[in-house]
């Protein structure tokens, strides 16, 4: 632990990759079987609609993350800027109120990256 030795990045970046791959499989066994699964069971006119209804619901879930978003980064800027009385009062950067719009961003952003990456 003298810092002379040569960092194994590959390993670093190895252990995190299999390990995610590991848990990805049953989410995609999810989407892979269930509409099999339901389409045996109650006829091949169930799943197309019950798609449509999942892409449907999919949209809205998108169209309110990215609003939020926008409405969280919008609500830290306009305190950290200060440009009206009312954000003035609301304290400088590091206040109670920015605090809690650093942290409304930072929950609406995070949780939109997982739809992100479908």
């Amino acid at each position: 632990m003298e810092g002379t030795a040569k960092p194994d990045y590959a390993t670093c970046v190895k252990i995190p990759t299999d390990a995610s791959i590991k848990e990805m499989i049953p989410p995609g066994d999810l989407v892979m079987l269930t509409p099999l699964i339901v389409g045996t069971f109650f006829g091949v006119e169930t799943p197309i609609w019950w798609l449509a209804g999942s892409l449907v619901s999919g949209v809205q879930v998108a169209i309110s993350a990215s609003s939020t978003g926008g409405a969280w980064d919008n609500a830290k800027k306009y305190i950290e800027v200060g440009a009206s009385e009312h954000a003035r009062t609301l304290g400088p950067k590091g206040s109670e109120p920015h605090k809690a719009a650093v942290i409304g961003e930072l929950l609406v952003t995070h949780s939109k990256t997982p739809w992100a990456l479908h």
